[in-house]
């Protein structure tokens, strides 16, 4: 497997995770690019340092503050920056629009996407505007699933590793398919994928039972996912 290379920045404890996360996104916020920031980031190979990949997390000070982990959750938490620092300065439309935007571009990265396998897990963090379902669809759910999809065999080389904090500082687990695919697969059933063959049944339980959480397997037998070289795109929604 080619290495993997993480912003070193999410490697530590809580406090400095995000307050680095929180100096590199408010600089994008301000340029509403990465343009400029990515490029500048101190990358790490998480190889060499193999601690928990920590996609989902809470910013609560019992939460094992203190661990030193790859808490690269941080990610999903930009749209609280987005707010924090465009409260006064945009409504509320143009605050979803450059999370969005900021989101989507950061996605063309690895490290960005594993990052936000978790917006939107109840926590008021995905960004999806009030309108119809086809327009919520176009605005975010088509163009995040295209990017999760792309780098979909990646993250499953990966997924060994990752871990979530729940509610309290013992429920740290590592979790399965089931925990980070959700929005994969929720974003497919959203724009019309046929994901199940009895309507009974739950996709979630068919990736879990029928395909032992090998999320690939299951998108490209269902007819969502084609190979395009070493990663994967989405296929058309299928006409019924």
């Amino acid at each position: 497997m080619t290495a993997v290379f993480f912003p070193k920045m999410f490697y530590g404890d809580q406090k400095s995770t995000r307050a680095a996360w929180g100096r590199v996104a408010s600089r994008a916020i301000a340029d509403r690019t990465w343009d400029n920031v990515f490029p500048a980031l101190e990358m790490e190979s998480i190889e060499a340092l193999p601690a928990p990949l920590m996609i989902l997390g809470k910013d609560k000070e019992f939460l094992r503050p203190k661990s030193i982990e790859w808490r690269i959750y941080c990610v999903s938490r930009l749209k609280d920056f987005v707010t924090a620092s465009k409260r006064d300065s945009m409504d509320y439309d143009e605050r979803e629009e450059l999370t969005r935007n900021l989101l989507l571009q950061g996605m063309k990265e690895l490290w960005f996407t594993v990052g936000v396998l978790g917006v939107g897990w109840g926590q008021g963090t995905d960004p999806i505007r009030p309108g119809r379902p086809d327009e919520q669809g176009a605005f975010w759910w088509q163009p995040a699933l295209e990017r999760y999809v792309y780098w979909l065999s990646d993250i499953q080389k990966i997924s060994g590793r990752f871990i979530a904090h729940f509610e309290m500082p013992e429920d740290v687990t590592r979790i399965s398919t089931s925990t980070w695919g959700m929005n994969i697969v929720h974003y497919a059933r959203l724009l019309g994928y046929p994901l199940q063959r009895n309507e009974a049944d739950h996709p979630m339980d068919v990736l879990a039972n029928d395909y032992a959480g090998d999320i690939s397997a299951y998108l490209l037998d269902y007819g969502v996912i084609e190979p395009d070289g070493e990663h994967f795109r989405l296929q058309p929604v299928p006409i019924t």
